[in-house]
């Protein structure tokens, strides 16, 4: 490793001290916003941060205060009923002799123990009857306890005229843990359909629906006025575009893409954007010709942005005229997303940068024609970015680290060979034909390998990177001049971003877990920092 970094520029050498200043700064915001994000919000919102970070323990001692509160919560006493198995579950692993457990430091508390509170709590006499039954019967659910003798009355509960509040949603999650969808699905569809203030319950009900091509199901469901006031935005496109209501299409379609994008998801991928929008503004020299290129980068960037409607036009077809959709067979599924997703999302990026191609024929030349793909990849990015995190925390942030890269790369190499190809300038007949082959498949290829969620698939994800870094730095290299702060700049812009990523995660999870989460998409651009650099030194 000594050798290889003697081998770097020494500009490169020396962005050492800032990277580790920014990456300082960042990790000191991480730890400080945790308890501040935790502190900002009320009683409830802080037990619910702890339980996210997996202090279980801690977040059981919250919701034992707020759960003793009266006039009693049944929401609050389920969130602590689950927190309190996740305890549990805790102790039972971390006891010794428990398949897989290390001995632990200090003997864990029995289950029995840490029942002791919390049967208090659902055992109180001023606890009013249906909730004193819910929760009875839902901590033997949790704990997977003899209930024969309160399943009966939970169920008369559900199916009075009124039900009884909440009883439906928890026999939904008790079907939806034994792998019965379908009948969550109705339990799920009953509480919303009896009460307002249930749109988790209503979307999960349509989700499954969908899920099962049971339309006439989901349509019955819609009539309902208070069931479907509830009901999202993103089942709400995917029910028009099965109607082929093209009006209702058009009216649904932003607010499905934004659905659920919170205030500081927005923030993180606009600070994204920014970011590698300077670099690839570096990568086009934007400080020579101002005037005239940043008008030109900025719409690249916002064709890049229209380019993913056209992308999911596209997906819209593959759905409902060619039926491609992931199979769960692997090779149906590679299929799939080299067929499907590479080719479409590629496809889309590269006609959005033709409108450009006229204006770079004449005035621009081959390093702008990589900047504006580029610019036309991030676009593209940083609108899917925001779409990533109902992924989950790790999912997304792995994603979201590494996804800006790889539609920069693959997009400024097919911009070059457009631009090569428009002013004859290949190499060889038919290079523009295997760039886009290429980048199709690369660009499969890494959404086959993340989507089958193991860590064999994640690693050959890898390779996809130092391939793609490789040739999109072998373009960097041909153009005429030395990149000056280029690299320099990269590999701070790379630090910034995972820095602003870990304070996000950080404010969600605390620090540890930020740190776990944020592991398989900083391998990623670490990847892709070292290659960078390492062949831009070359320059």
């Amino acid at each position: 490793m000594p050798t290889t970094m003697m081998k770097l520029d020494p500009r490169i050498r020396g962005a050492t001290p800032t990277i580790l200043l920014v990456l300082a700064v960042c990790a000191l915001a991480g730890v400080l916003v945790a308890p501040l994000a935790r502190r900002s919000g009320g009683p409830l919102d802080r037990a619910r941060a702890l339980t996210r970070s997996a202090q279980f323990a801690d977040a059981e001692q919250a919701y034992l205060e707020l759960a003793r509160q009266r006039p009693a919560s049944l929401p609050v006493i389920i969130e602590l009923l689950d927190n309190h198995a996740a305890l549990v579950a805790e102790a039972t692993s971390d006891r010794p002799g428990a398949p897989g457990a290390l001995p632990p430091a200090s003997p864990a508390p029995s289950p029995a123990t840490l029942d002791a509170p919390v049967e208090d709590v659902v055992s109180a006499p001023d606890l009013p009857a249906g909730i004193a039954l819910l929760s009875r019967w839902w901590l033997s659910v949790l704990l997977d306890q003899p209930r024969e003798g309160e399943e009966a009355a939970v169920l008369a509960a559900a199916s009075a005229e009124p039900p009884l509040p909440w009883a439906n949603h928890l026999l939904g999650r008790e079907a939806r843990h034994e792998d019965d969808n379908e009948k969550a699905a109705e339990w799920f569809a009953r509480e919303a359909t009896a009460f307002d203030d249930r749109h988790g319950d209503a979307n999960a009900a349509c989700q499954q629906w969908i899920d099962a091509d049971a339309w006439p199901r989901l349509a019955e469901a819609l009539s309902h006025p208070r069931f479907a006031h509830q009901v999202g935005a993103g089942v709400r496109m995917q029910d028009a575009l099965r109607r082929r209501d093209w009006g209702a299409v058009v009216r649904w379609f932003f607010p499905s893409q934004y659905e659920g994008a919170t205030l500081p998801i927005l923030m993180l991928a606009a600070v994204s954007a920014l970011v590698w929008f300077a670099l690839c503004a570096l990568i086009g020299r934007v400080g020579e010709r101002p005037r005239a290129r940043v008008p030109l980068f900025f719409v690249a960037f916002v064709l890049g942005i229209a380019s993913t409607y056209v992308t999911m036009a596209l997906a819209i077809v593959e759905q409902r005229v060619l039926s491609l959709a992931e199979k769960g067979v692997a090779l149906l599924d590679l299929i799939y997303f080299v067929v499907g997703v590479g080719v479409r999302e590629e496809l889309s990026k590269a006609l959005l940068f033709l409108p450009l191609v006229p204006v770079l024929r004449r005035w621009g030349s081959r390093r702008e024609s990589l900047a504006c793909g580029a610019l036309v990849g991030l676009g593209f990015a940083a609108e899917e970015n925001v779409n990533y995190f109902h992924m989950g925390l790790s999912t997304a942030l792995s994603r979201f680290l590494t996804a800006n890269f790889l539609h920069i790369s693959t997009t400024g190499l097919v911009a070059v060979a457009i631009d090569d190809a428009v002013r004859g300038r290949e190499v060889r007949a038919g290079d523009l034909s295997r760039t886009l082959v290429l980048v199709v498949v690369a660009h499969g290829l890494y959404d086959f390998f993340l989507s089958t969620g193991s860590a064999d698939s994640s690693f050959l994800s890898m390779f996809v990177f130092v391939l793609l870094t490789r040739r999109f730095v072998d373009v960097i290299r041909g153009l005429p001049g030395r990149e000056g702060p280029l690299a320099r700049w990269f590999l701070v812009g790379l630090a910034a971003v995972a820095g602003t990523s870990f304070v996000y995660a950080s404010a969600l999870v605390g620090p540890g877990h930020a740190a776990m989460a944020l592991l398989e998409g900083m391998f990623g651009m670490v990847i892709v920092a070292y290659v960078f650099a390492r062949e831009l030194s070359r320059v």
